[in-house]
Formats: C-alpha cells, sequence, structure tokens
C-alpha cells in the first residue's frame, strides 16, 4: 500500500470577517482555510490542518482534520430565543454560529442572578463553548458570566472589549502585587537619580486622560541654545521583570479607551498613582533629555533616571489658547517647546519622514453613557508639541 503523502501542519487558527481563517504555523507560510472546510474549528484554536495538494506551497491552503486544543476565551454577545431554545450570538469573528445554552445549566446560572431574573434577549452574556461535534448543527454552550443587561448602554461597551480578549479585572495575583509596593522615599542617591523638582515641567494630554505617564519641560541655556527634556514615569522602579504584573501587562499590551470606559494596561496603583505624574506630587522618571540649536539639529543628549514633579496639568485646548496668546506662569516655556518641535518637525519631513494627519472620529456620549453624535477631531499644533518630543525621545 502507498503511503500517504499529504501534509499536515498544527498551529494556532485565527478567523476573518469574512468568513475563512488562517493557521499559523510554528514554520512556514500561514495556510488559508476556507469557510467550508472550519469543520468545527473556532477563532483561537490549535488545529490540525491538511494541505490540498493542489495548492501553491508559497501560498498554502487546506482543511482542518481535527481540533488539538480549544482557545479557553469564552464567547461575549447577545442572547436571542429562538423558539424554545435560548441562543447565545457571539460578537466578533471568532465563529460563525450562535451557541446553543443548555437549558440545566441555564437554569443554574438564572438561580446566580439578582432576583433570579431570567435572561432576556438582548441581555449581554459570556458563555464557554462545551461541545460542537456536527459543523452542521449548532455548538452548545455554558453560560458563565451576566455581562450586562440588554437596557445598559454600558454593555454594548463591555461587550466589545471582552469579545476581542481585554479583561475588565485585573487577576488577583497582579492586584495583592501591586497592593505590596511600597510607596517610594523619592531619595536622589537610589540608582544615581538626578533631582529635577525645581525644574518646571508640566504634562500636555486629552481632557480625556486618566493617566499622566509623560511630562515635558524646556529651557534656553546661556549659550543660546535649548535643553529638552521628555520625562517617563519609571515604572521599571515598581514592577520587576517577569513578576506578575509585567506578565499582565505584556499580555494588555497598552490601556485600552473604549468610549468613556479604559482598560488600563497596569493596576490602578500604579496607573493612577505611583507612575501618574499629576501635579505637585513626586514622581520617579526617566529622563531624556537632549541640547538643540536654533535649526532643530541635536548636538547632545543623555538618558538618566530621575525625580520630577509636574508643576501644571494642561489639555491640547489649554496650550493651544497660549500658543494663541491666551496667558499663562509657563506660557515662556510653552512657546519654546513650539518654536523648538517646528524645527524638529521640519527636519524630521526633510529626512523623508511621513506624516500622517488624518482625523479620527470623536463620538460624543450623553450623561448615560449612550452615543449621540459623531464629529471629526481636530488636529491641534499643541498634539504636535508633545508628538515631535515624543519622536525625538525615540530617536536618542
Amino acid at each position: 500500500m502507498p503511503k500517504d503523502k499529504t501534509k499536515r501542519s498544527e498551529g494556532r487558527l485565527t478567523l476573518t470577517g469574512r468568513g475563512f481563517g488562517f493557521v499559523h504555523p510554528e514554520s512556514g507560510p500561514d495556510i488559508l482555510v476556507p469557510f467550508d472546510h472550519l469543520a468545527t474549528a473556532t477563532s483561537g484554536d490549535t488545529v490540525l490542518v491538511e494541505h490540498f495538494p493542489e495548492a501553491n506551497p508559497e501560498k498554502p491552503a487546506g482543511r482542518v482534520v481535527r481540533v488539538v486544543e480549544r482557545s479557553t476565551l469564552p464567547f461575549v454577545g447577545r442572547v436571542r430565543h429562538h423558539g424554545k431554545e435560548l441562543r447565545l450570538y457571539p460578537e466578533g469573528q471568532r465563529i460563525g454560529r450562535a451557541l446553543i445554552l443548555k437549558r440545566e445549566a441555564l437554569q443554574t446560572f438564572t438561580a446566580t442572578l439578582p432576583g433570579k431574573k431570567a435572561l432576556q434577549d438582548g441581555d449581554v452574556v459570556s458563555a464557554e463553548l462545551v461541545s460542537w461535534e456536527d459543523p452542521s448543527n449548532h455548538p452548545v454552550g455554558r453560560p458563565l458570566e451576566l455581562v450586562g443587561r440588554r437596557d445598559d448602554p454600558q454593555s454594548e461597551v463591555l461587550m466589545i472589549a471582552l469579545a476581542r480578549g481585554f479583561t475588565l479585572e485585573f487577576p488577583a495575583e497582579v492586584n495583592r502585587a501591586a497592593d505590596e509596593i511600597a510607596a517610594p522615599q523619592m531619595q536622589d542617591r537610589e540608582g544615581g537619580r538626578r533631582d529635577l523638582r525645581q525644574g518646571k515641567c508640566f504634562t500636555i494630554d486629552p481632557e480625556s486622560a486618566r493617566d499622566f505617564d509623560d511630562a515635558l519641560s524646556i529651557h534656553q541655556r546661556p549659550d543660546g541654545r535649548f535643553t529638552l527634556s521628555v520625562h517617563i514615569a519609571d515604572v521599571s522602579h515598581y514592577v520587576s521583570e517577569r513578576g506578575a504584573i509585567d506578565k499582565e501587562a505584556w499580555q494588555r499590551g497598552t490601556s485600552v479607551y473604549l468610549g468613556n470606559t479604559v482598560l488600563p494596561m497596569l493596576p490602578e496603583r500604579l496607573s493612577n498613582d505611583l507612575c501618574s505624574l499629576v501635579p505637585n506630587k513626586p514622581r520617579y522618571a526617566v529622563t531624556v533629555q537632549a541640547v538643540i540649536d536654533s535649526t532643530g539639529t541635536v548636538s547632545d543628549a543623555e538618558i538618566f533616571p530621575s525625580i520630577i514633579k509636574s508643576a501644571r496639568r494642561f489639555t491640547y485646548r489649554e496650550v493651544e489658547a497660549v500658543l494663541h496668546g491666551a496667558p499663562d506662569p509657563l506660557a515662556a516655556q510653552l512657546h519654546l517647546l513650539h518654536l523648538v518641535t517646528q524645527q524638529l518637525r521640519r527636519l524630521r519631513e526633510q529626512d523623508g519622514s511621513v506624516d500622517l494627519d488624518i482625523g479620527t472620529p470623536n463620538i460624543i456620549l450623553d450623561e448615560n453613557g449612550v452615543p449621540v453624535s459623531i464629529r471629526p477631531s481636530e488636529r491641534l499644533f499643541s498634539q504636535r508639541l508633545v508628538e515631535e518630543s515624543m519622536l525625538l525621545a525615540n530617536r536618542l
């Protein structure tokens, strides 16, 4: 009997919004899997895929022959009654079928809800996949958590976040680690830190900002050149590498803003306290300091740990007003920063840098969190002050 020469690969499956998916093996190109060859696999599953022999080896395609390991990420969506069944219609593109919620599991779940009020059409629920053997039938699921009732506008935001793998709460281990962090004594000798608390630094952020992780300062030197400093909150002082907080932050990647909800990368103890550069509070930072002449050329630069104390929390619109002539105790520094960053931008563009001045939509919410209008965001000069300063810090 001849040997079966059909090639097979194992990897993680990702579904697209158009229904088909790609399997990502450890080596080699991604493998296209058409919608009708996904079998019972869902996005995030580890699957075994059989290659189509007629496909181009450089652009392989195939079919799922077995689910090796199911993703543990729950499905989140709205529930709807369908005859005697209650089905969950997942948000996002992780699965192309509704989950039938098991009756016995529903009864147990309902008993845990406030007032034991049964689920209604439109309620947002998270559920786990219990079984799915036949792709022609609906998968069976078990409800895990009531995310929100249908009349709660916040449930829509939570559904979008959870369906894309974001988590609302930090694991208990991470919260414990954050609570155990001792308040620093702010000693300038520690780690060779320079004490910059006498300098006038400030933060510039959107009005909706919840945490403040970078500050700026600038002054003109006796020789006529300028010293521009970018101060970044020193998270590394508090977070040990590969510790619980570090691992969780690595998974989250960044803080995410959804409407009036924020999903922070770091626990509140850090993001809103120890690592937030709020006015009049000493904070540990890492400072990137550059000496710049009137043409925007950097003649000297250094990076060092520091202690700073922000003098002011500016919004973009407040800085914009100062740049257009409004009085302010820090007006001189802001105008200097404006002049220097204009030269930095000029040099950057001369070097071929692309400035993607693309407007983004700004969703306006009422007091209940319900969207009432969508307006284009306005690009302000004050935003460019921060952008150019950060781009310079990243280049040094």
